[in-house]
């Protein structure tokens, strides 16, 4: 199921009850087309059986860790397509490097674009694929070559993700955070309760 389907549909059977206010707080805020519904669901369930929230400020967080959670996903998945278009990319860049050596100025465009168009080929027809592959490594290029080359290619948003990545994680780590500290705080106060009561009885 897919984000081209009903996005409304109801949470899944949780051992812990979502209040009715958070409903809506706990679905996807959007799912790009070709995202999973179900595997949203399944990481906000993991998240939700897991915190366990206690109080309606950690139904938020709870939400939020959601979210990045997803985010980070997205981010990963978007990042090894793109590596996969970056790798026709890569191919075109090697095609370049051997056919444009000797081809005359006013030919060189119409051999980039001849390029460009066996590299599309190459990801789309496998007999082509194969041919090229071939003529690849019979000049010597490999597939670590294409790999170096697909790194060189993708490098400014290989970054970019990375960035992104860390910086979900980062709000994911605080959120977590807060959540225990909340929880140790409470947990103080309630083991002092009992203390004040008698101190104040005894005054």
């Amino acid at each position: 199921m897919t984000a081209c389907d009903n996005q409304m549909i109801g949470s899944r059977a949780l051992d812990i009850a979502v209040p009715a206010i958070f409903h809506r707080v706990v679905q996807p805020a959007f799912l790009m087309p070709g995202e999973s519904l179900n595997d949203y669901e399944a990481i906000r369930d993991m998240i939700i059986q897991e915190i366990a929230p206690q109080s309606g400020i950690e139904w938020l967080w709870a939400a939020d860790l959601i979210e990045l959670s997803w985010d980070i996903v997205r981010y990963r998945v978007l990042r090894q397509k793109m590596l996969r278009i970056r790798r026709r990319d890569a191919i075109d860049a090697m095609l370049q490097r051997l056919d444009l050596p000797g081809i005359p100025h006013p030919f060189r465009q119409s051999t980039r674009d001849q390029t460009r168009l066996n590299a599309e080929q190459w990801r789309t027809d496998p007999i082509a694929n194969a041919e090229i592959e071939n003529r690849l490594t019979t000049q010597g290029i490999d597939e670590g070559s294409v790999n170096a080359e697909v790194l060189i290619q993708s490098r400014e948003l290989f970054i970019m993700f990375d960035s992104l990545m860390q910086s979900a994680q980062a709000r994911r780590i605080m959120l977590l955070r807060e959540i225990n500290r909340r929880r140790i705080s409470l947990e103080i106060e309630r083991s002092d309760l009992p203390k004040r009561r008698i101190a104040a009885a005894d005054m």
